[in-house]
């Protein structure tokens, strides 16, 4: 099944934990990206090295919509 969350609504209205446990990691990445691209401008440029970007990929990454992870 491609998206677990689908069936998440039992009838008696409760959630399942499946359903709970995907959105706390999807949660938990969003945060991280949002910290990384957040910290990106005050990298050095050897440190963006060690990612592989260059100072210009960094800017487009910060410019970036929430929604397009």
């Amino acid at each position: 099944m491609i998206y677990p969350f689908v069936r998440a609504a039992r009838d008696d209205g409760h959630v399942h934990r499946e359903t709970v446990s995907i959105l706390r990691i999807w949660w938990e990445r969003w945060r991280e990206r949002r910290r990384f691209a957040r910290e990106l401008p005050w990298m050095a440029d050897e440190v963006l090295e060690d990612y592989g970007l260059t100072r210009e990929d960094a800017r487009r990454l910060c410019r970036r919509p929430f929604w397009r992870a």
